[in-house]
């Protein structure tokens, strides 16, 4: 068979319309409490989805905080807003996560970002983050630069550790399976692995 060759001429979307509509505007969409010991718990996409809503429009930025998911998540292929960056342009990035993400040895499945921006992966954009003990087993994600499967890009005194992804990541530049782009200092990427395909133009 053929390399895994990423078409840099095919438009974005393949084409068809992008929605400009943020599914996280609902007002509906609720956030979620921590528990006696000031842990979010997650056991549900829905949760993990307010998780993300509360970061990216009320700027809760979990600093000093930890969320910890309590069960596998399967987001079912439904559009996932990356928590934390998801610029149209780049150098745009202003929302980061900045807090702790405990996976506790628990996966999310069917993870899917199309909409082709940048900083964009589960997380978006880390800093002063520790994400650890967590897995995407499956999913595509696909974006334009600093694209990563569990990060897009990862700034200073971020700790990735006991990770990996499975989900197949594409971009135009700083395309990763673990992370994007690591820019800064004090960051570091141990003990994970990346099993899903990486296609881009440059640094993947």
């Amino acid at each position: 068979g053929s390399a895994f060759r990423l078409d840099s001429y095919i438009t974005k979307n393949g084409g068809y319309p992008v929605l400009t509509v943020n599914t996280y505007k609902s007002p509906n969409m609720g956030t979620v409490s921590p528990n006696a010991d000031g842990i979010y718990e997650i056991s549900t996409a829905q949760d993990l989805r307010k998780i993300a809503y509360m970061l990216n429009e009320q700027g809760e930025t979990f600093s000093g905080k930890t969320v910890r998911l309590m069960a596998d998540i399967d987001l079912q292929n439904e559009e996932w807003i990356p928590m934390g960056g998801n610029a149209s342009e780049d150098g745009t990035s202003s929302v980061l996560f900045k807090g702790t993400f405990d996976g506790n040895g628990h996966t999310v499945s069917n993870l899917m970002i199309s909409e082709g921006n940048y900083y964009v992966g589960f997380f978006g954009d880390l800093s002063n983050a520790t994400v650890q003990n967590f897995g995407i087993e499956s999913g595509m994600v696909t974006g334009t630069g600093k694209v990563g499967g569990l990060a897009g890009t990862i700034r200073g005194n971020v700790t990735i550790k006991n990770c990996y992804n499975k989900a197949n990541v594409s971009g135009k530049s700083s395309t990763g399976g673990i992370v994007g782009m690591a820019s800064g200092s004090n960051s570091t990427v141990e003990n994970c692995y990346n099993a899903g395909s990486v296609g881009g133009n440059s640094t993947a």
